[in-house]
């Protein structure tokens, strides 16, 4: 099995030898392996608007208490688009995933200590990147220190 990230131990050290870097920038490793698990396909748009949303959410949780006015935005300056493409897109990617039922289960609970259930209802984008987001901040808590 891969390592998500090599460096070396420290902060954001992950149960199976990855590590979740402070910089969001060496973070993108880390969250683009977790959405291709989940089986969000890479080759829609909002593929990468998740990746973005996520590792924001990461750095400052309480930007998912302003989804439409804040997180929406911020990813589509990233991008050059608009807050409601990127709500759309994202919607779409989950949908995406949700329909195929392909996603890695097994990854996703053993390794994030996360569940999702890829047979019952779909999360809402603010779900699904809370959530993401979390674990990957649990993890980084879990073994700090």
């Amino acid at each position: 099995m891969s390592t998500l990230y090599s460096g070396e131990q420290g902060f954001g050290a992950l149960p199976w030898g990855g590590h979740i870097p402070e910089r969001t920038d060496s973070m993108e490793p880390v969250v683009t392996e977790i959405i291709q698990r989940i089986g969000i396909p890479a080759n829609i748009k909002g593929y990468r608007y998740l990746r973005n949303a996520v590792m924001l959410a990461v750095e400052d949780m309480t930007i998912l208490d302003s989804i439409t006015k804040e997180l929406y935005p911020a990813v589509a300056r990233t991008n050059g688009t608009t807050p409601t493409r990127v709500e759309r897109a994202i919607r779409h990617a989950i949908s995406s995933a949700w329909d195929r039922g392909d996603g890695d289960v097994a990854y996703i609970e053993d390794k994030l200590h996360c569940k999702i259930d890829f047979h019952g209802s779909k999360p809402t984008n603010s779900e699904l990147i809370a959530l993401i987001s979390d674990c990957l901040r649990l993890n980084v808590c879990r073994h700090q220190g």
